[in-house]
């Protein structure tokens, strides 16, 4: 069980960004002349390995800058971990919770969704960057699509992220408790 637990997490804050990240690109691609060499695209396809290996390089660049993300959010709660204990908790300690084996199913989804969300909102800015890049600007429907991502995307990461917070106080109850 303990190690199907780490595949679903390895599955939800890796795999999962990366394949929203590539799949976003394509539909647009697919939709919208982005100016996209297609002929990449075809030999893509006719490759499982080569396309599985750039979604699997996607997901790690993602991940990668995500680490960075929680490694400066962790500092700035570390100077002020009296005030916001909490944060504090998810932020610093979140791996000591979860070896003691004590915290649910949910509460381990939970702490997850957060970093879904940071990783797909992070694929979301670098496809808006590959955008912005290629010569399209905000007038142009893709760009404004993916801008729109971009900020559910950021929406939905502070939602998560108050959500896992606020079960703190519980996880931190039943920790004691045993």
């Amino acid at each position: 069980m303990e190690e199907l637990t780490k595949n679903l997490w390895l599955l939800l804050t890796i795999v999962l960004p990366g394949m929203a990240t590539y799949g976003v690109f394509r539909l647009l691609i697919v939709f919208y002349d982005c100016k996209a060499d297609t002929a990449v695209f075809e030999k893509l396809d006719n490759s499982t390995l080569v396309s599985a290996c750039l979604v699997a390089a996607i997901a790690l660049m993602q991940q990668a800058i995500s680490i960075g993300i929680e490694a400066l959010l962790a500092q700035i709660v570390k100077l002020f971990q009296k005030q916001i204990p909490n944060y504090y908790q998810f932020f610093c300690n979140r791996f000591q919770m979860l070896a003691t084996g004590k915290l649910t199913d949910g509460s381990t989804r939970i702490f997850g969704y957060f970093f879904t969300s940071v990783n797909i909102t992070i694929g979301q800015l670098l496809l808006l960057a590959y955008l912005l890049h290629a010569g399209l600007n905000y007038g142009n429907e893709p760009v404004r699509i993916v801008t729109v991502l971009v900020l559910a995307g950021i929406v939905s990461s502070w939602f998560r992220l108050c959500n896992a917070v606020s079960i703190i106080p519980t996880v931190m109850e039943t920790i004691a408790k045993e």
